[in-house]
């Protein structure tokens, strides 16, 4: 397994492919109630698994390209600097840029989270009886709680989960009712059990890795989203008519209080990115009591993202061209001009235009499609005939 730049360049071509499909699956709440949320999870987790794992597999088959693509890796390949007596091309600038743009995004999201994690820990955890029953309660069935802790703090202006291990839920300083506060502790609980924070973490790897790709900033909201409708599927199914608009109203009450700050976008959220999700996230909630899920829908979308997938690992894209140079000693050989004549002395008479051109001692692929003739006069029957 080896990872070389066409590997690379086939393989984001075609999860980009991926992610702009499912992002426009994603933009209907219609489309969304025809499939089970997980599998929807299921298909972008294979889209950043091919991200992670870009290596060439030695099964793989090579197919020719020859438009565009020798041009543009001609153009990576293009010398642009010079360098202690070392010629630098396009593509190595790149990947300088490239790695250093990871390193700083990466180092960055470090910093911001042993910022915030200090912070944190400076804040008291809430010593409410009502806080311990609620979660006492959402726990009741579970083999092993988790021991959830619970912060007020003025650094959100949403509710987060915080910690991989030991779990945090952080709630902004606002006035909740219980009921508000019971529906954001099980939206917040139920993101840790659902280990929304190990997806969110990948979600903000993948990006640190594939910065300059615009495309990956479409999956990352996909994954927000995907994330929310998940635990909102979850809760309501225990919820009656009322409990859904009550759910509904603490998530519009916080969507309200929530800022663009995003020193904590790695982690799980219960509020929304902005006012299309929200809206998505409601009416896929007002409607959950009618079933509109679709098999052949399910089945089509697997489909074709599984086949996708499994095509970026079967084939890699190739640039081919002629080298100008030897472009004008080149022939192509085409059924239309070219075909072969038995030679009675073994091989076989290449011949173009009519005219012998030389003498081969067998049919290779390349031009194995030529028609085969076992004398000039056959040749010339078959012109008559034609």
């Amino acid at each position: 397994m080896i990872i070389s730049p066409s590997s690379l360049i086939t393989i984001i071509v075609l999860c980009n492919f991926i992610i702009f499909v499912l992002y426009l699956f994603l933009k209907s709440y219609k489309r969304i109630t025809k499939i089970h949320i997980s599998t929807l999870l299921f298909l972008i987790m294979l889209v950043i698994l091919r991200l992670l794992i870009p290596v060439e597999f030695r099964f793989a088959q090579t197919i020719a390209v020859k438009q565009v693509f020798p041009t543009f890796c001609s153009f990576l390949y293009l010398p642009i600097l010079n360098v202690i007596g070392k010629e630098l091309s396009v593509l190595h600038i790149f990947l300088v840029v490239w790695g250093i743009g990871s390193f700083l995004l990466f180092s960055k999201m470090i910093i911001n989270y042993w910022i915030f994690n200090k912070l944190i820990c400076q804040k008291p955890f809430i010593s409410s009886p009502k806080i311990f029953a609620i979660i006492k309660n959402l726990e009741s069935n579970r083999l092993r709680p988790a021991n959830f802790k619970v912060i007020e703090t003025d650094l959100i202006s949403v509710p987060i989960v915080f910690g991989l291990f030991h779990p945090i839920i952080l709630i902004p300083e606002i006035q909740l009712s219980n009921s508000e506060l019971t529906y954001i502790l099980k939206h917040e609980i139920t993101h840790y059990y659902n280990h929304d924070i190990l997806i969110k973490l990948l979600s903000e790897l993948i990006t640190i890795i594939y910065w300059w790709n615009p495309m990956i900033y479409l999956l990352k909201k996909d994954i927000d989203k995907v994330l929310e409708i998940r635990v909102d599927s979850s809760l309501i199914k225990i919820l009656n008519d009322t409990e859904k608009i009550e759910y509904l109203e603490c998530l519009l009450k916080i969507a309200k209080n929530g800022s663009n700050d995003q020193s904590y976008h790695f982690l799980p959220t219960f509020g929304a990115n902005n006012v299309s999700e929200l809206s998505q996230r409601f009416l896929i909630i007002l409607n959950s009591n009618i079933r509109q899920r679709s098999k052949i829908v399910t089945s089509l979308l697997l489909t074709f993202i599984i086949t996708i997938v499994l095509v970026s690992s079967s084939i890699i894209l190739e640039p081919y061209s002629i080298n100008p140079n030897d472009m004008y000693e080149t022939i192509e050989l085409t059924a239309e001009t070219s075909y072969l004549v038995k030679n009675l002395k073994g091989g076989y008479d290449v011949y173009i235009n009519n005219n012998y051109f030389a003498t081969v001692t067998e049919i290779k692929n390349s031009y194995s499609d030529l028609s085969v003739y076992n004398n000039l006069q056959e040749v010339q029957y078959n012109e008559k005939k034609q």
